[in-house]
């Protein structure tokens, strides 16, 4: 899993979203997701990215590197168990 210079996780794949959920000590159940169009972004977040934190305060909150299809990124974070998906 990629990480940021502060060591928070920067999941690339949607095993990787589960481990950083639980690694963050977040429920996706709680959880929301904020889906962004990262296209001019540099590898390894070009694509669509998400910004995922807790539904009530906003913490904790993790993003994930890029995915190549926004649609599939939606199913899969709704696969997960995230139900509150917005567009940025």
């Amino acid at each position: 899993m990629h990480r940021n210079r502060f060591g928070d996780p920067r999941p690339a794949t949607f095993e990787e979203i589960e481990t950083a959920l639980f690694e963050v000590g977040l429920l996706a159940d709680d959880a929301y997701a904020t889906i962004m169009d990262s296209q001019d972004e540099v590898a390894p977040w070009t694509g669509w990215t998400a910004d995922i934190a807790h539904t009530d305060n906003g913490e904790p909150r993790f993003a994930t590197c890029g995915f190549a299809d926004k649609e599939a990124l939606i199913v899969g974070l709704n696969d997960l168990g995230i139900a509150l998906i917005v567009e940025d």
